[in-house]
């Protein structure tokens, strides 16, 4: 149910834009036939019950989903709506508040449980509105069920104050009894032109629609203006083309069929329940618009369905815009580093316990960063040689939000699955963000695997292996020449993710054996 919920969640943030849109819209042509408006909100409806996207070059909408399908076990839970500054507040929120512990072995996250408790909260609400639907059904059907039929379709009854239709399959017309015949004539014709257009369907399915969107305040908003915009346009037509003295008849019927004002109802289509004043003020003051103003308003809603009902590859008006930066290798000295050790803690980096970054002193540097090994020969180096090297890695992506850090095997608890991937760090990005070559060196293999995804395996100048893992999008081949810096893919969700991250591996050859090597040593 949690995948569904979220599949419900993208589309009513997706369908929030169209629906703003029309709204404004209606605020501009306001003069247009009422038709044109109710065509606006069928739009509404199909991108409320179709969640597929489709690509234009004239799209608006953000092409990812707003809301990760994999979000309830994701590391650290992430959301794009494509507003760059929504994302970043709401990203940090959840980075710091919903990431997991030991998220190699716990498989309920809190984001997982908040998910699901809103999952139930959501069908509950179904629940409600779909039983305020049937029991408003069944009432109405128990007040007419003694009513007298009068003619083919056309019954009249006691015990109702308003007209109305009543039926899905075959709809009849009710009629409060002792009405008089120029009001009845005017009901008759309003309630006829109803049946034609097939409103005793649109108003139900657009009821149902709202009960699976209850959440969403501008599904409501849609759902009060679709029931005026109905029978603004059902006035309309009945009256376009009749003569003064029968409009204004058919404005006391208006009156005297008008009902209690109520925010919402579920069925019927009645007469006199909605917007009366403003119904009778429309009937009073309408002037066939002119032919081109009509076309300039289609036109409009064309291009409202297609802007807001389809996304496409650039980035859309509610999207950020990433500008590439140029990244290159720099060159310390040894007097350029303190000699106390520096530790910088940053409140992007969350890990199970307290994180940091340390800046080591020339002899830690050479301890700590040089195993054994590692290059050729250390004996010939200096210690300004040794720092020159490190200042030309390059952290590979721009996020440096660490949600698992580099462990060892003898320190896994015990119980814990094997083929646990310890030797590697993961850095949690949006889907999309460009990954850097840590190094300069050769390409050695790339490929895909069920565990680590898209990868690239890049062996460097000087006898390191980097690993990228999880990528979306890979830019080299096996046996490319990079260079630190260069570009070589972009982060992505494949494999056995968890979420969108890059898994980033760091490691050399001792003698017969190969060596993992903790990257937050290096950079």
């Amino acid at each position: 149910m949690d995948s569904l919920f979220i599949t419900i969640l993208n589309n009513a943030i997706v369908a929030s834009w169209l629906i703003a849109a029309i709204i404004l819209l209606r605020l501009v042509f306001k003069k247009v036939p009422k038709w044109v408006h109710c065509m606006l909100w069928i739009l509404v409806a199909v991108k409320l019950l179709l969640p597929i996207n489709i690509e234009t070059p004239f799209g608006f909408l953000p092409k990812t989903k707003p809301i990760p399908e994999n979000i309830t076990v994701a590391e650290v839970p992430t959301v794009d709506t494509g507003i760059s500054g929504i994302d970043e507040s709401k990203n940090f929120t959840l980075a710091k508040n919903m990431s997991r512990d030991n998220i190699e072995y716990v498989t309920v996250t809190p984001m997982g449980v908040y998910m699901y408790i809103a999952s139930l909260i959501w069908l509950t609400g179904i629940i409600i509105m779909l039983a305020y639907f049937i029991i408003s059904f069944l009432v109405i059907r128990h007040k007419v069920s003694a009513s007298i039929r009068t003619a083919s379709n056309i019954y009249e009854c006691d015990e109702i104050v308003s007209p109305f239709i009543l039926g899905l399959i075959s709809p009849k017309i009710y009629l409060p009894s002792g009405l008089d015949a120029r009001v009845k004539e005017c009901v008759i014709a309003h309630e006829n032109v109803h049946i034609s257009r097939r409103d005793y369907l649109w108003k139900p399915l657009g009821y149902v629609i709202l009960a699976i969107y209850w959440f969403n305040p501008l599904c409501w908003i849609s759902y009060i203006l679709l029931c005026r915009d109905i029978e603004y346009a059902c006035d309309e037509k009945t009256t376009k083309d009749k003569e003064d003295s029968w409009r204004a008849d058919y404005c006391q019927a208006l009156l005297d069929c008008s009902v209690q004002k109520k925010m919402i109802t579920a069925c019927p289509v009645a007469f006199g329940e909605v917007s009366v004043k403003n119904r009778i003020k429309k009937v009073l003051d309408y002037k066939k618009p002119a032919f081109w103003f009509v076309a300039i308003a289609i036109v409009a809603c064309l291009c409202i369905a297609v802007c807001f009902m389809t996304s496409s590859d650039r980035p859309g008006i509610f999207e950020s815009t990433e500008v590439a930066v140029e990244l290159e290798p720099v060159s310390v000295s040894v007097d350029e580093i303190s000699e106390e050790p520096i530790s910088m803690n940053s409140a992007d980096i969350y890990a199970a316990g307290e994180s940091s970054v340390t800046m080591f002193p020339e002899e830690e540097t050479v301890m700590a960063q040089i195993p054994e090994g590692s290059l050729e020969s250390n004996a010939d180096l200096d210690g300004e040689d040794i720092h020159n090297y490190y200042a030309k890695l390059v952290w590979p992506t721009e996020s440096s939000v660490i949600a698992k850090g580099f462990s060892d095997k003898d320190s896994l608890p015990e119980g814990a699955p094997e083929g646990v991937k310890t030797e590697r760090i993961s850095i949690v990005a949006p889907v999309g963000t460009p990954v850097y070559s840590a190094s300069s060196g050769t390409v050695i293999d790339t490929g895909f695997d069920s565990y680590d995804g898209n990868y690239i395996e890049i062996l460097s100048d000087d006898g390191f292996h980097f690993g990228y893992y999880h990528l979306d999008q890979i830019y080299l081949n096996t046996g490319d020449n990079t260079v630190a810096g260069n570009e070589i893919g972009t982060v992505g969700n494949t494999g056995s993710s968890t979420g969108p991250h890059l898994g980033f591996s760091m490691g050399e050859q001792q003698g017969s054996e190969f060596v993992y090597l903790d990257p937050l040593n290096f950079f």
